[in-house]
């Protein structure tokens, strides 16, 4: 729980405080980042050869690439093979952080060429600071929140999204329903 943002933090320390600007923005040429994709929602063969394709190329600006590959669990059998070579002899400067709740579900050969971080939920009184100064949640509601989010700041983000999302589904029937009464 915190995978995203560790691999983050991670890509940071890796390229250095002269990056941090452009990384933060979202927009480095050396940070790739890679999320299923599709109707099946799944890491394609396409994707991946990509992912391969880059890793063989120097860095443009930073001294490292960093590639965060999010729920590499959803990596077709195809795209995890493709993937195997490059994990076994990896460039010195790629690095390459494969990101899964379900490390269970990753072929065994992918799980054992890499270094394994476990995470562990985030506690709740972090969480309900957390909520509650960074979000303006009331104590009641990030009690809620936190106990639906089970430690996890993702699920937080993901709830509060959807919230707001049905809060505007709702709004536009009203405005479209009372349209003809107003000015």
């Amino acid at each position: 729980i915190g995978k995203a943002r560790f691999a983050l933090a991670l890509a940071h320390l890796l390229m250095g405080a002269s990056h941090h600007q452009k990384l933060n923005s979202g927009n480095h040429p050396d940070l790739h980042i890679y999320s299923p994709e599709g109707k099946a929602h799944l890491h394609s063969i396409d994707s991946i050869r990509s992912l391969i394709e880059e890793v063989g190329m120097p860095p443009f600006e930073a001294p490292v690439k960093v590639f965060i590959l999010h729920d590499a669990h959803l990596m077709l059998p195809a795209s995890s093979n493709a993937l195997l070579k490059t994990l076994e002899e990896p460039h010195l400067d790629s690095y390459i952080i494969l990101l899964t709740s379900e490390p269970e579900s990753v072929l065994p050969t992918i799980l054992s060429r890499c270094r394994k971080i476990p995470f562990f939920p985030i506690p709740e009184k972090e969480m309900l600071t957390y909520l509650e100064k960074e979000l303006s949640q009331t104590p009641e509601q990030a009690r809620k929140t936190a106990f639906l989010a089970h430690g996890s700041f993702a699920r937080v983000h993901q709830m509060i999204s959807q919230s707001q999302d049905e809060k505007q589904k709702i709004l536009h029937k009203i405005l479209a329903a009372g349209t003809a009464d107003y000015p």
